[in-house]
């Protein structure tokens, strides 16, 4: 059984971890929205108008192979590849540092 002392601990840990699994599935979409985004107005600049519209085909392109196909699978999946390792990887910070308070 959980003690009253140990409930602030474990609430913290609970809230660290929902907050590692929002940001850390938030990532990949922000990081490919910017990424679209700056080829999407690349390609109404004259000299770079090719550039964009082929960047933006290979990011499409890229993330359809992730999604078989569909491109918002394909981020969707790496979102949730990227959320699960940032929930082992906070998992085992905090496993350490219970580790290390109980050793001292």
């Amino acid at each position: 059984m959980l003690s009253n002392l140990c409930l602030p601990t474990h609430l913290s840990r609970l809230r660290s971890l929902c907050l590692t699994t929002v940001f850390s599935f938030m990532l990949p979409g922000l990081v490919f929205a910017a990424g679209a985004l700056a080829l999407f107005v690349m390609s109404y600049i004259p000299l770079c108008t090719q550039l964009g519209h082929v960047g933006l085909h290979w990011l499409l392109e890229f993330l359809a192979v992730f999604g078989t196909g569909h491109p918002l699978q394909g981020l969707l999946w790496l979102g949730f590849a990227f959320s699960f390792v940032a929930v082992l990887f906070d998992m085992f910070a905090s496993f350490h540092t219970v580790q290390e308070q109980h050793e001292r």
